[in-house]
Order: structure tokens, then C-alpha cells, then sequence
């Protein structure tokens, strides 16, 4: 039996009622199907800069999205220290009566300089409070990437695993968890890279992000990294990159992945978290950018692979 969250909310159920559902009572749901529920999609605010939160928000669930990111980083509608009370319950008010979830929380964090660290650590802790009032029985999930060039990999190891033990840590002292990516052109570029440091911090509040755009660009194929990486991931960033000279990010269903095989895997490995549109800053960043269309653009390609790859 395919069904697809928004099957549930047409449905309904006790746990469902008047069409406002939890993520837990969501995917609590798809699991009762088994493996056989498609996965649900959801889109990250960080490709919406331009729009007050409340409209993109309304924007995303016109779209069909199921669930969406909010991102805290500077610049943003939602940044960390403007990101008032008030606006967070606007926010968690604005996706109950959409029914859509929230996913997880976009923040920016460096390992790279020393003296930064305590300020990182205290901005996971904002970020951890404001994840309480976004979703107070299942709070979001705060992701970042981890930064550095890929020459530190070879002389800091261990200071990548001391400083992301302190990330998780502080993630801990409020409740939440914490999770990194591998990233193109940074000191952990690689799922082997990646996996070793998860597994040396050994953290229950470490969590991983997994994003094959970063592993195409560095000219990995898709199916080993996925193989690597999902089984131990909580939560996925989904876009495409051209590698022809300079190498560029593009929108999901823009490039060459295969995304029906994409999700063929998904549902082969059993993954069961957030599945995320993220649209890099490369493009959301220029002077012509228009955010809707690509939200749409993102979301056709996928829910059809998805639906395709469901559909057997």
C-alpha cells in the first residue's frame, strides 16, 4: 500500500484530526504502513531569504510540501537574535494549520577558529529553545555544516572531533540534536571522513545530514555514498551540481541524478527522517533569483520520482 502523508491527512484518524498533525503522529503512521509509505518532501527556507517567513511558509504548502526548514542564519527573516517569541509562534502556529512539519533548523556553524567555538556552542543552545517552541514534543533538529579547508582533515582530525563533541554536547544541554554534513571542498569531504568523526565523537545528540550534492561534486558516485552515509543519517538536503568547469550547485531535478533510483534506496535502506529541497546559496544569492518557481520546479521532479520509485 503506497500512502503518502498527505493520504493521512485526507484520511484522517484520531491522531489526525481536523487535518493538523504532529511529525511524530505522521511518520509514527507511515511506519504502521512498513517501508512501503513514500517518503515525505519538504523544502528549506534558506532558499526563501526574500520572503516574510509567514508567506513562504504559506508558499511551501500551496506547493504540496510536507514539511519545511527554518534557517537562522544572518540575513535571514528568521535569524538567530531577531527571531523573536512572538514570530516563533507565528511560525509553529503558521505549519500546525498547514499541517505541514517542521524539519529541522538551518544554523551556521565553524570548527575552524578557536576563539569562535563558545559563540557556536551558545548559538545552538538559542537555537535549541527556539527548536522547543517551534515543536515542543518533537523539536526540530538543528544542521549546520562543519566548514574548513581539506587540508585541515590532515592535521586536525582530532580538533574536528573535540570541537563537534562540544557542538553535540551543548545540543544536549538543551534537549535537542545536533547534525553535520560532509561538504564539498571542506576538511570532511568524504563519507568515510564523515563516519569516522560521527563514530569517534560518539554522541546520542550527534546526529548526521546526508546531501549527495556535495559527494557528486567532489566525483563520488551516488549509490556507495548513500549506502555509507543514510543508514546513519537523520535528516537529508536533496539538490543537484553541473561538474562541467566551474563546478555549480543546481536545483534538484535541474541536473543528471537519477532521483527515481534515489528513492528506490531510500526506501531499500529504510529511511525514515526529513527529506529536504535545499537550494544553495550560490543561486538563491543572485540579483535575479525569484524563489517560487524553483520550489515548484524542486517539487515536481521529486514527488514523480518519488511516486515512481513507490509505485512498485
Amino acid at each position: 500500500m503506497n500512502t503518502s502523508r498527505r493520504d493521512f491527512l485526507k484520511t484522517g484518524s484520531a491522531a489526525l484530526a481536523a487535518g493538523l498533525a504532529s511529525k511524530s503522529s505522521l511518520w509514527s503512521a507511515a511506519h504502521a504502513h512498513g517501508f512501503s509509505a513514500k517518503r515525505p518532501i519538504g523544502y528549506s527556507l534558506y532558499g526563501m531569504a526574500s520572503l516574510p517567513v509567514l508567506d513562504a511558509i504559506d508558499a511551501r504548502a500551496r506547493i504540496g510540501y510536507d514539511n519545511f526548514e527554518v534557517c537562522v542564519m544572518d540575513g535571514f527573516p528568521t535569524q538567530l537574535d531577531k527571531f523573536t517569541r512572538d514570530t516563533q509562534i507565528a511560525v509553529r502556529d503558521r505549519a500546525r494549520k498547514h499541517g505541514l512539519d517542521i524539519s529541522s533548523i538551518l544554523f551556521h556553524g565553524t570548527i575552524v577558529k578557536e576563539n569562535e567555538q563558545k559563540k557556536v556552542c551558545e548559538n545552538i543552545k538559542k537555537a535549541g529553545e527556539i527548536s522547543h517552541v517551534l515543536n515542543e514534543k518533537n523539536p526540530p533538529l538543528l544542521e549546520s555544516v562543519m566548514g574548513g579547508s581539506k587540508p585541515l582533515w590532515d592535521t586536525g582530525k582530532q580538533m574536528i572531533v573535540d570541537r563537534i563533541g562540544a557542538w553535540a554536547e551543548a545540543a544536549a544541554s538543551i534537549g535537542v540534536k545536533v547534525a553535520v554534513k560532509a561538504h564539498a571542498g571542506s576538511a570532511v569531504h568524504r563519507s568515510d571522513q564523515l563516519l569516522w568523526v560521527y563514530r569517534q565523537v560518539n554522541h546520542p545528540n550527534l546526529a548526521l545530514t546526508y546531501d549527495y550534492s556535495h559527494y557528486k561534486a567532489e566525483g563520488f558516485e551516488m549509490e556507495p555514498t548513500m549506502r555509507d552515509v543514510v543508514p546513519h543519517a537523520s535528516f537529508i538536503h536533496v539538490k543537484d551540481v553541473a561538474l562541467w568547469p566551474p563546478v555549480r550547485f543546481l536545483y534538484a531535478g535541474e541536473g543528471t541524478i537519477d532521483w527515481v533510483r534515489y528513492f528506490e534506496l531510500i526506501r531499500e535502506l529504510k529511511y525514515t527522517g526529513p527529506i529536504c529541497v535545499e537550494v544553495s546559496g550560490h543561486i538563491h544569492k543572485l540579483s535575479k533569483y525569484e524563489p517560487i518557481q524553483p520550489a515548484e520546479l524542486c517539487y515536481q521532479a521529486l514527488s514523480r520520482a518519488r511516486d515512481k520509485a513507490y509505485s512498485v
